[in-house]
């Protein structure tokens, strides 16, 4: 019998490593970033976007950007999953976005940082910096494993007592459950708040707001007091009040893990907890306890007892375990690309190094429970070690959050295509096939709320004061069949408190291709050897319209400066900067040389549906203007240059993402001198 019972318990914690951890969690994971990690950008979006994996708590959940001069901004979720932080600067350098998000299922707190560049060349690094475990996720990981391990210990001697009292009573057996309980209160006092310091930073408000919002927030208060509760049962030796208090405890226990997303979740750990503590608990409590004579001898009639419950806790334990890892973890995939995943094949290697001994053991009939014990606390010190690890995301995740590349309606090959905007609207009419009479016009509408919130807007379109019919072709498109002769005006109308009226001008159609022009004129621009440039920037109608002054000198020299008196010099390696005029400039750190005269537009990929656009005049001089679509995924982008007689770009217009931005040219190549302070 004592053979049987070393045998059926190796395979019980062969079991428990096979199986999921006993509160996994999901935690609020970052899926995506627009713009992602270290990102070259022409231009500084108009909003940084975070994506997570599931709903976060809105009051305690938030992004920050700094950027290249130190400002920083800072914005709380603008959705179940999305965190949107809205910029109104163009400074070129480096910008660092921190982010802290709660989730709101399980009030699991996760953490990050990264970084893109506006402005620099490609190949400049971008340092990047990515949010370890802090001392208080150390302490919470153990305090975890501490509460965990009493826990299970709690259930398995209980039963074990439940066992020594059936039948012929064994006095004997007496697990020190006091002790137990005591030790669960305290560690899991240390858990709650050390997930609520991680969450809200120690604020008395906002571990108020942890601890009273939602499921998982009231669970972990409620067990706390639980456990108060239970120390209070097993002093006055309310044993079958206890029995009551655990479950509703392990319950507890579950709901305020990920299981808070369902009824489903919750019955699931719960179980598993329960079943796990039957076997598990039941050999780390009996390896407590001496028995007359020994386990060969007096204890014989415990270990009688306690199998067969032990193998039908066992199956139910690897039953439950099964379908959380299919839930959890999803795909084959995710098993071997994910921590999580990694963690649970170590896990699967060990068993298959422990089974060989464990038989053997078992057919020699040589148990050493104290062995198995220690090995039943490893094991539940590994589930409680990967509950720390998020669960592998749904590859489908991100795309069911939002269409990130938000393309339908942008422009493709040689269509002619021209950028506006219709309040804090992005508006791009492409016309095709761009010759006089019948053809499909096909207007784009973005959103500054994104591409899923497009979809609600109230598009019109107006042909020479025509009303055009149009229908869907997307969330961000829009399409129509419209006759037109060369020179037409549309009028786009997008309703709504951020639409407004997008005013275009076709050119004579068909528009000659302005790829010659434009490729001079790029080459002239790149290689001067100094230029000045007066920026305007602005999100849209109605929102503040910044203006910035540069002097750019080859081969590193830059400054620039704001109207209120901000400025900022580089040179070299070299940054110093102001914040107000008349203020000292201040030498920053971390940045990188810079490469100038650089250009908003030689960052983005190669400019398609180039076309020239007609002839104006820009401060006096004639010019020649080209429009072109540029842009990558999840930032489409038009311009028009205003490219005079010696290929110079006098002017350019800029239609993007929340960012609407003129730049003017002058003092091509002329004698600048750009000077540390």
């Amino acid at each position: 019998m004592v053979g049987l019972r070393s045998g059926v318990t190796a395979l019980l914690v062969a079991g428990l490593l096979l199986a999921t951890p006993i509160v996994a969690s999901a935690h609020a994971e970052l899926v995506l970033s627009v713009p992602a990690d270290g990102s070259v950008l022409g231009v500084t979006p108009g909003s940084v976007l975070l994506y997570f994996s599931e709903q976060i708590n809105p009051s305690l959940s938030e992004a920050t950007v700094t950027g290249p001069g130190g400002e920083t901004v800072t914005a709380p979720p603008a959705a179940e999953r999305l965190i949107q932080v809205d910029l109104d600067t163009n400074l070129p350098g480096t910008y660092h976005v921190t982010w802290k998000a709660v989730s709101d299922v399980d009030g699991h707190t996760t953490s990050g940082a990264f970084s893109f560049t506006v402005g620099e060349p490609p190949g400049v690094a971008v340092t990047t910096a990515t949010a370890g475990p802090s001392a208080t996720n150390w302490v919470v990981t153990v305090a975890r494993w501490i509460e965990d391990l009493a826990l299970i210990l709690a259930v398995g001697s209980l039963f074990i007592l439940w066992l020594g009292r059936r039948d012929e009573p064994l006095p004997w057996v007496q697990p020190e459950l006091l002790l137990v309980f005591g030790v669960a209160l305290a560690a899991g006092v240390v858990v709650v708040t050390g997930e609520a310091v991680a969450a809200t930073g120690a604020s008395l408000h906002g571990v108020v707001t942890y601890l009273t919002t939602g499921l998982a927030g009231t669970a972990r208060v409620t067990r706390v007091l639980l456990e108060c509760l239970a120390c209070l049962a097993v002093a006055r030796r309310a044993y079958a009040v206890l029995g009551v208090i655990l479950i509703a405890l392990v319950v507890a226990l579950a709901a305020s893990g990920h299981a808070a997303s369902s009824v489903l979740s919750v019955a699931l750990d719960s179980g598993h907890v329960l079943t796990a503590g039957v076997w598990v608990g039941g050999i780390i409590a009996m390896a407590t306890l001496r028995p007359p004579d020994g386990w060969s001898a007096g204890g014989r009639a415990l270990l009688t007892r306690f199998t067969p419950w032990a193998l039908t806790a066992f199956a139910a334990t690897i039953a439950l375990g099964f379908v959380q890892a299919v839930l959890n973890v999803g795909t084959w995939s995710a098993l071997v690309t994910t921590n999580y995943g990694r963690v649970l094949i170590a896990k699967s290697a060990a068993v298959l190094l422990l089974i060989p001994l464990s038989l053997l053991a078992w057919r020699r009939r040589s148990p050493h429970l104290r062995v198995e014990a220690a090995i039943g606390a490893t094991v539940v010190l590994a589930a409680s070690l990967l509950a720390a690890f998020p669960l592998p995301v749904d590859s489908g995740t991100a795309a069911n959050t939002v269409d990130l590349t938000a393309d339908a309606g942008l422009p493709h090959g040689t269509d002619l295509t021209i950028g506006a905007q219709a309040g804090q609207t992005l508006v791009g009419v492409t016309v095709d096939p761009g010759r006089p009479g019948s053809n499909t016009l096909t207007v784009y509408v973005l959103s500054a709320d994104g591409a899923a919130a497009s979809a609600a807007l109230a598009v019109s379109a107006f042909v020479d004061g025509r009303t055009t019919p149009l229908r869907g072709c997307g969330d961000t498109c829009r399409g129509a069949t419209v006759q037109l002769a060369g020179g037409d005006a549309l009028s786009i109308h997008v309703s709504g408190p951020e639409g407004g009226i997008a005013s275009i001008r076709l050119p004579s159609l068909p528009a000659p291709g302005g790829t010659a022009l434009l490729d001079a004129a790029l080459a002239r621009m790149k290689n001067l050897s100094s230029v000045t440039m007066h920026e305007t920037l602005t999100g849209g109608t109605g929102l503040p319209t910044d203006v910035t002054d540069y002097e750019e000198v080859a081969p590193d020299r830059l400054m620039w400066t704001e109207p209120g008196g901000a400025a900022a010099i580089s040179v070299g390696g070299a940054f110093y900067a102001r914040e107000t005029a008349g203020a000292p400039f201040v030498a920053q750190t971390g940045h990188d040389p810079v490469s100038e005269p650089s250009f908003a537009w030689q960052f983005f990929p190669t400019a398609t549906a180039v076309h020239l656009m007609g002839i104006a005049t820009v401060d006096g001089v004639r010019t020649t203007v080209v429009g072109f679509f540029a842009g990558e995924p999840g930032t489409p982008v038009w311009f028009r240059f205003y490219i005079d007689a010696a290929d110079q770009v006098e002017l350019a217009d800029m239609s993007a993402p929340g960012h609407f931005m003129t730049q003017s040219f002058a003092h091509f190549d002329a004698p600048l001198a750009i000077n540390l302070p």
